[in-house]
């Protein structure tokens, strides 16, 4: 849309297409024959007609229905495999398009690239992009009318619409509406729910969405929902409007704001308690775990970013050659003159390529200002490299050229470079640094860039599945002065006498929750039932810092009673005052009393909450923990296959130090080799990779092979069989995985009770600090071990 002014002189057009009666009409035998090209087997295929043939419809005349009979065509509204199917079938009109496009280069839109967009399809919603020529719109009406023949798809005329520029001459509408016999329409207008513009960003154009979620709230009446509830439809349901539009484009600040200010206010249920920026941060920063618009928009930019540096979509691909043609993305130039998108990406562009780590294959990336090494991108180290380098020119029959990289980049950086991985055969892969896995996580990049506040270990004890969000919004609120008594009430500037519901002193947060006589009996009542030493709290802070001085787990249950008791003080307080309900100290325990049993004797709170307070669980009705007996196993050594070897690796860590075993055995349990080495990781996970990397090296350079690699880290078995491993280790799993192919081996996974000696081994290297050699060492305690190991079975408890 930012190009429909420009382009050849017949200008460019828009076709925005309207099926009529789409699913309906769509044809069995062309389904057939598109699933057949797309490679499914006749026995498949016989299996979806049959269940799209055995369809009895009746009529229903006078309230009766009446009789039966079969459809020849269409797929049903309803059915989970309709739109996949329509999906299908309707590739048979975008791949068509393609070739059109691709056969006739002068069809394209003008928009600045020569990577060519015929259309644009979401289920039956299609936008056609053309240039406005008579030729070209009469080839693509000509596909059209041969796409309709052949699937019984019906182009409704009347409803669909072409877009063309306003700045052109009326003829040349003229012209398209009698091609096309479609109606003109203009800018704005709606696609998939967004609104597609061109020129200035206008407030008006997001009306639909305001008025939308003002009507999905007035859905919800927020008198029958406890802030509890309006919590949750906030982090969830309403959040979920804005976020699709927040994808694609950027909001103005006044339409944000007014969003803002509705959730706002259907959150207090009225007037505001508090600004809505305080309530957008994590709940252990003193917020309701809530996101602010703007943050939200700047985090679906970096997904873009990632996505458009990937380059495997046709999204991407547009992108790249539009905007960096000549350049680098990192060095891709913006101009007024630009398109929107490309001016929001831009903004985020050094932070989101900062995240962006690339795993080396084909090795297309820039040398310079691509990050593919742990030490961030070259050219921040040398300074006037401009790039234009790849990597891939570095290398010589697929290896390192030495000479080349000695004359660009020092000796230290030289041998870095040698170590990282290169996966042949396969195209370089974009890692997203801030999430564990390398796969782009909006929560992880949330919080890498939203404003990071103080964190507060009382606010986080707040919140936890075993608190209703009732007591935990109730206890933020005291925590924040947010709660209507009358003290509060005459601060914000409302005239009214004072008094407190059980005494005739002035009524303020303290007083009622803490000093009160009937707050102190109860506080002290259930402080006696746990033990806790009891004296007169004046603030939440207080309360919660006593109970949990002994807790060390999250959501204890001297977490939740506190809240409890708040709760149901609060609850007798506004009984009190709006119904003259009078309350006492009797009153208010049996009430917590009461909910603590249900919830004990509904099990709501698991056992592991209740350590230390067993005689508190079983006042309270709640099941205990019953401990499962272990049952004692012997477990031993195992030789290998007959003519194979068995390598058994393991590695100790402690305090940044590690030490690496690898022992070699053959078939008879004799020793044929050992190694042990000293290093410094930083993690346990980082030394069983290095571990296994540095043995698996050591085996080559000796010439074993042919081995069973036996591991009592299940975890790195797991990664090393392609499932989910930080991203920081893959260049090292890949040179794993490059050595066992090489070494003819395979790892498995063992107890840690029948990898002793490499266990033993790696200790030794790891206390010492130093390598270990068989042959060089304490060889007689290594034999007498082997014996050992082959004699005497371990025990293993389960």
């Amino acid at each position: 849309m930012h190009h429909i002014d420009k382009g050849s002189k017949e200008g460019n057009v828009i076709l925005n297409l309207d099926m009529a009666k789409a699913f309906d009409r769509l044809s069995w035998f062309f389904l057939q024959k598109v699933l057949a090209k797309f490679g499914f087997s006749e026995a498949w295929i016989d299996r979806v007609l049959a269940c799209l043939k055995n369809n009895w419809f009746s009529l229903i005349l006078n309230g009766k229905a009446v009789g039966f009979f079969k459809s020849e065509k269409g797929v049903r509204q309803g059915d989970p495999l309709s739109p996949a199917l329509f999906i299908l079938a309707e590739e048979y009109l975008l791949r068509g398009l393609q070739k059109l496009y691709t056969d006739a280069p002068t069809l394209a839109y003008k928009c600045g690239s020569s990577v060519s967009v015929p259309a644009l399809a979401f289920a039956d919603d299609v936008l056609i992009f053309s240039n406005g020529s008579k030729a070209a719109l009469s080839k693509i009406m000509h596909f059209l009318d041969h796409y309709q023949t052949v699937s019984g798809q019906l182009v409704n005329t009347e409803k669909s619409s072409f877009i063309m520029s306003s700045k052109g001459p009326t003829f040349r509408g003229t012209i398209v509406q009698r091609i096309t016999k479609f109606r003109r329409s203009v800018a704005p207008f709606s696609y998939l729910g967004i609104p597609i513009y061109k020129g200035k960003k206008q407030i008006f154009l997001f009306e639909d969405l305001v008025e939308r979620i003002r009507a999905r709230l007035a859905s919800w009446s927020s008198n029958f929902l406890s802030f509890g509830g309006r919590i949750t439809l906030s982090q969830s349901v309403l959040t979920v409007l804005p976020v699709y539009y927040l994808q694609v484009m950027q909001m103005p600040a006044q339409v944000t704001q007014q969003i803002h200010r509705i959730f706002n206010k259907f959150l207090w249920d009225g007037t505001p308690w508090c600004k809505w920026s305080t309530a957008c941060a994590p709940f252990e920063e003193g917020g309701l775990n809530l996101r602010p618009l703007q943050e939200i928009h700047k985090t679906f930019m970096h997904k873009a970013w990632l996505r458009m540096r990937e380059g495997k979509c046709l999204w991407s691909q547009f992108m790249l050659d539009k905007y960096c043609r000549k350049y680098h993305p990192r060095l891709a130039p913006v101009h007024p003159s630009h398109s929107r998108v490309w001016k929001c990406l831009h903004k985020v562009r050094d932070s989101a390529e900062d995240m962006i780590h690339w795993q080396l294959g084909e090795g297309s990336c820039d040398f310079w200002l691509d990050s593919w090494m742990d030490i961030g991108p070259l050219y921040k180290l040398y300074h006037g490299r401009q790039g234009g380098t790849k990597v891939k020119d570095l290398w010589q029959q697929g290896i390192w050229d030495e000479c080349k990289l000695g004359s660009l980049i020092s000796q230290e950086h030289l041998s870095k470079v040698l170590t990282v991985f290169i996966d042949h055969g396969s195209q370089d892969k974009a890692i997203w640094k801030e999430s564990a896995d390398g796969h782009f996580s909006f929560k992880a990049t949330y919080e890498e860039l939203r404003h990071q506040g103080n964190r507060s270990a009382l606010y986080a004890a707040l919140w936890h599945s075993n608190i209703p969000r009732k007591m935990s919004f109730l206890a933020w609120r005291l925590m924040r002065g947010c709660l209507p008594v009358d003290e509060v009430m005459q601060q914000k500037g409302i005239p009214l006498a004072s008094k407190c519901q059980c005494c005739q002193q002035v009524e303020t947060l303290e007083h009622i929750f803490f000093s009160s006589n009937i707050a102190d009996q109860v506080s002290g009542h259930f402080a006696q039932m746990v033990g806790i030493k009891h004296i007169q709290f004046s603030s939440i802070q207080q309360v919660l810092s006593a109970w949990s001085l002994f807790v060390s787990t999250k959501g204890h249950i001297r977490q939740v009673i506190p809240m409890v008791l708040l709760l149901v003080l609060w609850e007798a307080r506004n009984r009190a005052k709006h119904s003259a309900a009078r309350y006492s100290f009797i009153q208010i325990c049996q009430r917590i009393t009461s909910i603590l049993t249900a919830n004990g004797r509904a099990n709501m709170i698991q056992a592991k909450f209740w350590s230390g307070d067993s005689y508190l669980a079983s006042i309270l009705g709640a099941q205990t923990l019953i401990k499962h007996r272990a049952r004692p196993t012997l477990l031993s050594w195992s030789p290998p296959i007959k003519g194979t070897l068995k390598l058994n690796i393991d590695a100790a860590f402690k305090d940044g130090q590690a030490g690496y075993g690898g022992i070699i055995r053959n078939e008879h349990g004799d020793l044929v080799d050992a190694k042990g080495i000293y290093d410094q990781c930083s993690s346990p996970l980082h030394a069983e990779v290095e571990a296994l990397l540095s043995i698996l090296q050591w085996c080559k350079n000796k010439g074993h092979s042919n081995m069973q690699i036996e591991v009592d880290s299940l975890q790195l078995v797991h990664m090393i069989h392609g499932n989910f491993a930080p991203w920081q280790l893959s260049n090292k799993l890949g040179h794993i995985r490059t050595l066992l192919t090489s070494l003819g081996s395979h790892i498995t996974h063992i107890y840690r009770e029948k990898n002793t000696i490499a266990d033993w081994l790696a200790k030794h290297s790891c206390n010492n600090k130093q390598d270990y050699t068989w042959g060089e060492g304490p060889d007689t305690i290594m034999q007498r071990l082997v014996k050992l190991d082959l004699g005497l079975p371990q025990l293993f408890f389960r």
